[in-house]
């Protein structure tokens, strides 16, 4: 049984008799057991508890950041280093950006740079919000690390989407059958109905 000796065994017969709770500061109670029996020691929820299990919900706020900035770093080095390809989930899609493969490479080796630093500064701010010795510190350092992380990575989609719109548009391309003629725009002559 856990808890303090001293009021497991000692609490009086009285005590024990007239079903009286007695508490010591570490949070158990005794209590005489089921018809006057033996006592029984019961856990109850003390502010330190209480405060310790807020404290433990608290610690999980760096998880915000630092779950964003991770993918974001893989996002921004990939994009950086021109090696994203054009994708359904990941790096900068607009428009703009999923005109053609030429515009999503560009858009993204530029936005790539700013992405990859939000993921830092989401990973960094998660570390510091960690090492802070106070919940309001935590608290702190954790939303200004998500907010910077969110901010950074939209002003780097603003960028990439400005420099997918300087790619000029891709030629259309011809049919496959008229790929190699030289017909002009009425189209190759033997598929034109004559009068």
């Amino acid at each position: 049984m856990r808890g303090c000796r001293a009021h497991q065994w000692l609490v009086s017969a009285a005590q024990q008799g007239a079903g009286e709770p007695y508490s010591c500061g570490t949070g158990y109670r005794t209590r005489a057991g089921l018809f006057g029996g033996a006592p029984r020691l019961r856990r109850t929820p003390s502010k330190r508890s209480r405060r310790a299990a807020y404290h433990r919900t608290v610690n999980l706020v760096p998880l915000a950041p630092l779950v964003a900035g991770l993918p974001l770093l893989a996002v921004g080095f990939l994009g950086l280093t021109e090696r994203l390809p054009r994708n359904r989930f990941g790096g900068v899609r607009t428009p703009a950006t999923l005109r053609s493969d030429e515009a999503f490479r560009v858009g993204n080796k530029v936005a790539g740079l700013p992405t990859l630093v939000a993921g830092a500064v989401g990973v960094l701010g998660a570390v510091a919000a960690w090492a802070m010795p106070g919940t309001g510190g935590l608290l702190v350092v954790a939303l200004i690390a998500f907010v910077g992380l969110v901010a950074i990575t939209l002003a780097g989609g603003v960028l990439g989407n400005r420099a997918a719109d300087a790619v000029p548009e891709p030629a259309p391309e011809l049919p496959a059958g008229c790929a190699g003629c030289q017909c002009g725009a009425g189209g190759c002559g033997t598929f034109t109905k004559t009068a």
